[in-house]
Parts: C-alpha cells; structure tokens; sequence
C-alpha cells in the first residue's frame, strides 16, 4: 500500500529498492524477504481498518460490512436524501444501480496445506463471507444455456479451469454511478465466470441498503443477455438468494452498446 501511494511503484519494485539500499554493491546478497514484506502489508491494511473503524479497543468483534465504506454519494434514506423525499415528483431520480463484472487476473493458488491459508477477514470487508457462499456453491447448479454472443470471452471460459488454482478470478458489485465497490458483494470464481457466482454477488449487494422504497433498480452486466432470462427463476429455487422484496417486477437489466454488436442474433427479451 505504500510502495502504490507514495512512490506509486508496484511492490516487488519497492522492494527491490530496499535491497539496494541495503547494499547498494551486492544487492543480490541481502536476504529474499519479499514474501513476508507482502504478508506484513496485508497485516498493516487489516489493523489499520480495525482501528479505523473503531474496533481496537472495545473489545468487540467487527460483523459483516463493518470494515468497508460504501458510496457516500449513492441515495440512501437518513443520511444523505431529505426528509420529504418520498413526495418529491421526481423521486425517480433516487432510484439504485448497480452494475457487475468478472476480472480473470486475481488467481490465487491452492495452499499445500490447510494451516497456511490463514483469512484475516470474512465477509468484513468488500469479499462475502466464505462459509454461506460455499453453501451456495455446493447446493447451485449451472445452467447450459447455449451461447449466443459472439466471441465474448465471460461466456467461453465460464467452465475454464486454472490448473492448481482454487480461485480463478473475482466477480464484483459496484455502484453504476460512482464505480465504488459495494461492501461484502465480492466473491471468487472458482471455473470463470459462472452465473451462480454472480447471482451470490448480485444477492449480497441488493441487501446491503434499504432499497424497498426504491421506485425501480436497475442492474447492469456486460451478458445480461444471458444471465437475465432466467434470473427470476434461479433466485427463487435458492435458499441462499433473494430479490428487494416489492421489487421483483420493477427490476431493469441492462447492457453496454458496444456489447449489443456482437450478439449473432436477437438474444436479449
């Protein structure tokens, strides 16, 4: 987190330049201790939002979200709309949205052995706690719809599996206005981008605000065409999702223009 804010260098770059002031003639024979600058930073970031937060000294411990900030600018009731927003005319313009994507270069190994994958946080920060999703994962089954978007690389590699990984990337919720992450609505991939990855993470980012009084939502995702037309259904065989209740017929889905020229044919409802 240093070496990216303050010398805006990557971390094996700063640690390389410790090394060299550490012996500037033989660098090389300072010992390799990349691996625990890295295990120290994760440490530093999670006791730096334990304090944040404000809880290093009470002795209590933090639950869901309790570690993340949301989008100080997105409506939310009590804290940033009036009082009498319910009777404003143009009360549509407190709607939510929410938009969704896959990014397949955040792998990760699997360890040798249990003891070495210690997790400092679950489903405190912006990543879902693990032990509910891995419910979901093991109870959802993964529809074979046929394809029919052309060359769109979320939709051929959603059955794609990384040799020695046990996770293959990361789908996650941000707000469609401002771009910021939505707390614990992050989740692994463990076989692409599957569409019960996506649908835990849409769950989890629906019931992170009070949106009931919403008038409508909208949900943006580069495939919707092929992840909306069964949706509704998927939810409602799950015990692990669920949808705004007085808001499931006043969703939007929603695609980029650029991604509406590769279909091959009329997909999209």
């Amino acid at each position: 987190m240093l070496a990216y804010l303050e010398c805006h260098t990557t971390s094996y770059q700063y640690y390389q330049k410790l090394r060299c002031l550490t012996n500037p003639a033989f660098p090389d024979s300072v010992p390799n201790r990349y691996a625990e600058l890295h295990r120290v930073k994760r440490q530093w970031q999670n006791v730096k939002e334990i304090i944040e937060f404000g809880f290093a000294h009470n002795g209590k411990q933090p639950g869901e979200r309790d570690l993340a900030y949301f989008c100080a600018g997105c409506p939310q009731p009590g804290i940033n709309l009036p009082e009498d927003w319910k009777n404003d005319p143009e009360k549509w313009k407190y709607h939510h949205s929410h938009c969704g994507d896959g990014c397949f270069s955040q792998v990760h190994q699997e360890p040798l052995t249990e003891e070495n994958d210690i997790w400092l946080k679950s489903g405190e920060g912006f990543m879902t706690e693990k032990s509910r999703y891995a419910e979901h994962l093991a109870s959802a089954e993964e529809r074979k719809d046929p394809i029919t978007c052309h060359k769109h690389r979320a939709l051929k590699d959603r059955s794609r599996i990384h040799k020695g990984c046990d996770v293959t990337g990361i789908c996650s919720v941000a707000c469609m206005r401002h771009g910021a992450f939505v707390p614990m609505a992050q989740v692994d991939m463990q076989k692409g981008e599957r569409q019960m990855n996506m649908d835990y993470a849409m769950s989890k980012a629906w019931s992170y605000q009070d949106i009931m009084e919403a008038e409508f939502l909208i949900w943006g995702y580069d495939v919707n065409c092929q992840y909306q037309p069964h949706h509704k259904e998927r939810v409602a065989a799950s015990e692990f999702l669920s949808l705004p209740e007085g808001l499931e017929d006043k969703i939007y889905y929603a695609i980029g223009t650029w991604h509406v020229h590769g279909h091959k044919n009329k997909c999209y409802p």
